[in-house]
């Protein structure tokens, strides 16, 4: 499909990196099964495994997206349980120094910011020399690892993952050629959960926003924070209650129509906001599928006796969004600063460091942050209750 000559400067296509493009028609496919397969329930004792193999800028998006979308409701994030892993295969690293410098590859990718800053990752030569960081306490539910293959085939080393762990779902992510020589007696392996995702080495050419974005989604999430006069008076022993949530959904839902969506839209210049209203629209089905509701009344039911698991993992999602895009966590002698603050001043720290230094307080795990800022938590347990709408919206 041919691009326009003349776009607009509030086309998304645009401005977005031509490898994020390839990420999205792959991951967003209709001939592939989702990362989860047939959903992932809160009780659920899976994890999702995805293998990127290859190193280049168009496979690193790969493992980009893979990053933004794998979250799902059966993530601990006091114990750590249930993380999606997330391995990078390097084929041709010959020694653990040449994953150091993969390592180090990563670290400094703008598209990735400070994600391995904060998430547990590792580099291990398979089956030899290891190294791991953040391993202890990390809040974040993507664990990374970095792998070499060494003197071992590649077959060898994707049966042995897929007999490691019977709990994982895996995706393998590659070029046609990589797949076609992976060959796999699914007989032998322990998991039933396997799959191939192939990546073109062919640019993907889009025109219109919408064929890879569900912008419809997109702007009515964008409209969330225009609640905050009907969130304001919830209090804290409240959060949780469904009822008090009521109003606003009502008015969400009814009052917020396709012209005004589109002026709020179009009144937004800042791309790392935009984006984010896309990929929070882009995690809405991984969350819901595992209860096949059929319609989105029952879905409402289901979102109201999970509330709290629901919007827990919308938090652990926006963490990793928020890295993604650049912002990072607080230092120590910020939230040192930050205990001595009280009303207006409070604020306006936390909107300065937020404006000026892409740091947000509310990277945090959602222990820390109901402690330190229950007006996101009323947010999040919104726009879990308001999901059936948004679907609706999206869809009619």
């Amino acid at each position: 499909m041919r691009i326009p000559r003349r776009m607009s400067m509030n086309n998304l296509i645009s401005r977005i990196d031509k490898d994020e493009l390839a990420a999205r028609a792959v991951f967003f496919s209709s001939v592939n099964r989702p990362l989860d397969f047939d959903g992932i329930k809160p009780d659920c004792k899976d994890h999702v495994h995805v293998v990127v193999i290859g190193t280049d800028h168009r496979m690193l998006f790969m493992l980009r997206q893979a990053a933004l979308l794998a979250h799902y409701l059966n993530f601990d994030d006091e114990t750590g349980g249930n993380r999606t892993v997330l391995t990078v295969v390097d084929p041709s690293a010959k020694n653990f120094d040449d994953l150091i410098t993969l390592k180090s590859r990563i670290d400094s990718a703008d598209y990735l910011s400070n994600l391995t800053k904060v998430c547990p990752w590792s580099c291990e030569m398979w089956h030899g020399e290891k190294e791991s960081g953040n391993q202890t306490h990390s809040y974040i539910d993507i664990n990374l690892r970095i792998v070499g293959l060494g003197n071992m085939s590649m077959n060898d080393f994707i049966v042995d993952l897929l007999n490691a762990d019977e709990h994982q779902r895996v995706t393998m992510v590659a070029y046609k050629d990589i797949l076609e020589n992976i060959k796999v007696n699914k007989e032998i392996i322990h998991t039933k959960y396997f799959q191939k995702y192939e990546v073109p080495r062919t640019d993907v050419t889009y025109g219109d926003d919408n064929e890879i974005m569900n912008l419809k989604a997109a702007k009515k999430i964008n409209t969330i924070y225009h609640f905050s006069k009907y969130l304001g008076d919830i209090k804290a022993c409240d959060i949780d209650n469904v009822y008090r949530y009521s109003q606003a959904i009502k008015i969400f839902a009814n009052n917020t129509k396709g012209r005004d969506l589109d002026v709020r839209w179009d009144e937004e210049k800042d791309l790392r906001l935009k984006l984010s209203n896309v990929y929070c629209a882009d995690g809405i089905m991984s969350k819901i599928r595992g209860f096949k509701c059929d319609t989105p009344k029952d879905f409402l039911k289901t979102v109201a006796s999970h509330l709290k698991q629901f919007a827990k993992c919308e938090h652990s999602r926006w963490n990793v969004e928020k890295l993604i895009l650049g912002f990072r966590e607080w230092n120590a002698q910020e939230s040192y600063e930050y205990e001595f603050l009280y009303g207006s001043e409070a604020k306006d720290y936390r909107d300065r460091k937020k404006k000026e230094e892409s740091a947000h307080i509310d990277i945090c795990s959602n222990r820390t942050l109901r402690r330190i800022d229950l007006e996101s938590v009323k947010y999040d347990n919104f726009f879990m209750l308001a999901i059936p709408y948004i679907i609706s919206f999206s869809q009619g």
